[in-house]
């Protein structure tokens, strides 16, 4: 055996055993272990003589045993760089905006490395002159950035880093690979990061969840019904609205019934309402009354139709009545949903969950509509319908089993009554909770939403523990649709955790990302909810409410609700059911 010490490393770098051929394996064992405490020994005497020892000499201890050699210092099959890695220094990009790719080079051997990197630019982006770190060198016809020689010492870190823009917009998010090769005289590897280019809209209003309704579907003479124009911003950011409403002839204005501020121009028949402010996660109802301008003979269908503008988008939002020769027989006004909750907290663990419902009508209830929507990341965010019940016979408890994902997930309920009137769904006809299974799978660049709604002054604990891969965890307070106000970020498989005390009532985002194929386990404490509103006042701050930002982060993941939107009224996933009836007013049709 050949013990070999470099004093200027204090490491046994050379270590080197010769076994006989002929030997036993129970002879091989014993010489093994002799070999072994003769190296510690050689090791020890080198650290005591150290301050005496010649530097650029080396120590030598030698046995009798030949034959087999292998070496205790021979490098790690990758050289030591196996540790290195490609960062994004966020998750998604839109056309104008830059972003700054890194190249962690770690070398985690006890020998410098020289290393040459080459990294091809995908399609959809362009480099940005200038941006280029550690003497590298872009290629314009190869489209492709490279680095050659850059020299990483023992057990260092070098960065080299470089900014790219789209190149064109896009109107679908799009999964963009962009992947480094590394060599060195040992080994050649890759190594990826993952982005999203989205749409160039960002946070935004989105009022396709508003709609218009009457108080009644069947209009008597001299009867009064009331029109109900609701404004719900399902969006991320305030939205100013004007709203206009041209009465039908067939129907009379009732004088001063507007709210909300709305104006009646007798001249164009016409109600308007200007600037009209919905925050974020907000609503707001604008009502008149109507009574019939005439005496119809039969039944007549008549439509009123309000035309609902912020900016550039217009939104048309009608509703029929039907004006009668004689007051209904039967039952015009449709029942409303009081609340519904799942549940006994918003952090579920099980599937299984038991639903409570609460409606009321003049008369009774009698059929509901169950829907279940999830909050997809890809290939955009936005809400997809997970499962629908049908319609049932109306219960106020309804055992239910939640979609096979994990995240948040919505339920909405729709109800009708014994003549056939649907119910509209509103937020206290909606709710949601977050089910954290355990073995939860994420792409690479995948994104898993939680939503949790805390009272102020509940201290809250998360753990997010992988177990394959490497997943982060972001956190968003309420209303904060910018940076994250919490991040927990690993280079590694270290567990995450996070443990923080709520500034205020709300709903809050928690955020499992990672830059590749991972599997964890994830735990929220306490479970959250319900929400407290049973019934929200008109022109009440929702639960999604507005706060300003807070803690800037390097790395950020913007969260998939400033374009999926707060909840699933303003997709088109959310429209009315067709109720259990072959027509909406049978008695107009015949």
């Amino acid at each position: 055996m050949t013990v070999a010490i470099r004093p200027d490393r204090r490491k046994c770098m050379q270590t080197h055993y010769r076994f006989e051929k002929g030997k036993t394996p129970t002879d091989r064992s014993w010489l093994f272990l002799a070999a072994s405490l003769a190296m510690i020994l050689a090791c020890l005497a080198a650290f005591i003589l150290w301050p005496a020892w010649p530097p650029g000499h080396a120590l030598a201890f030698s046995s009798g045993m030949i034959a087999d050699e292998f070496d205790l210092a021979e490098e790690p099959e990758w050289g030591g760089l196996e540790g290195s890695s490609k960062t994004a220094e966020r998750h998604m990009l839109r056309f104008g905006e830059a972003l700054t790719y890194t190249i962690w080079l770690h070398n985690a051997s006890w020998s410098a490395v020289d290393v040459k990197v080459n990294d091809p630019l995908p399609a959809e982006l362009s480099f940005i002159d200038g941006s280029l770190t550690g003497g590298g060198a872009y290629d314009s016809a190869t489209h492709t950035i490279s680095w050659a020689g850059v020299s990483v010492q023992a057990k260092g870190f070098v960065p080299l880093s470089f900014a790219v823009t789209p190149r064109n917009p896009v109107e679908e998010a799009i999964l963009i690979t962009n992947t480094a090769t590394i060599a060195s005289a040992q080994a050649t590897f890759e190594r990826r990061a993952w982005i999203v280019q989205v749409p160039e809209s960002g946070p935004r209003p989105m009022l396709a969840g508003s709609y218009k309704c009457a108080s009644q579907r069947f209009l008597g003479p001299g009867e009064v019904l009331t029109y109900t124009i609701r404004l719900n911003n399902n969006g991320t950011t305030e939205a100013l609205i004007d709203v206009s409403d041209p009465v039908p002839v067939e129907l009379e204005y009732v004088a001063d019934s507007v709210t909300g501020g709305g104006l009646y121009d007798p001249a164009s028949r016409t109600l308007t309402w200007n600037r009209i402010s919905v925050p974020p996660g907000d609503r707001v109802s604008l009502t008149f009354q109507a009574t019939p301008a005439m005496t119809v003979e039969a039944p007549m269908v008549v439509t009123n139709t309000a035309f609902i503008q912020a900016g550039e988008l217009v939104l048309e939002r009608r509703t029929w009545i039907a004006l009668l020769p004689e007051s209904p027989v039967e039952d015009p006004i449709p029942p409303q949903v009081n609340r519904l909750v799942i549940g006994d907290g918003d952090v579920l663990y099980d599937p299984q969950v038991r639903l409570q419902i609460s409606a009321s009508d003049n008369l009774e209830v009698s059929w509901m509509y169950l829907r279940e929507w999830e909050l997809a990341a890809s290939p955009r965010p936005h809400w997809r319908v997970a499962r629908s019940s049908g319609w049932l016979p109306y219960q106020p408890e309804v055992e239910w089993t939640l979609g096979s994902s994990s995240g948040v997930h919505f339920i909405g309920v729709w109800v009708a009554d014994a003549a056939l009137n649907l119910s509209q769904i509103d937020h206290q006809a909606l709710d949601f909770a977050s089910l954290l299974l355990p073995g939860t799978t994420v792409p690479p660049g995948g994104l898993v939403p939680y939503l949790v709604y805390y009272p102020q002054g509940v201290e809250v604990k998360a753990t997010l523990t992988p177990t394959q891969g490497n997943v982060d965890l972001y956190v968003w307070y309420p209303g904060n649709f910018l940076w994250p106000d919490q991040a927990s970020v690993h280079p590694d498989t270290a567990a995450e955790e996070m443990v923080f005390t709520t500034s205020n009532d709300g709903t809050y985002l928690f955020l499992v990302h990672s830059t590749e194929a991972s599997t964890y386990d994830f735990a929220i404490a306490p479970a959250g909810g319900p929400r407290h509103d049973e019934a929200p006042l008109e022109g009440a701050t929702s639960d999604l409410a507005l706060q300003s930002p807070r803690l800037p982060s390097s790395f950020v993941v913007e969260p998939l609700l400033s374009q999926a939107g707060l909840d699933p009224l303003g997709s088109e996933e959310a429209a009315s059911p067709q109720g259990p009836y072959l027509t909406y007013v049978p008695v107009i049709l015949r």
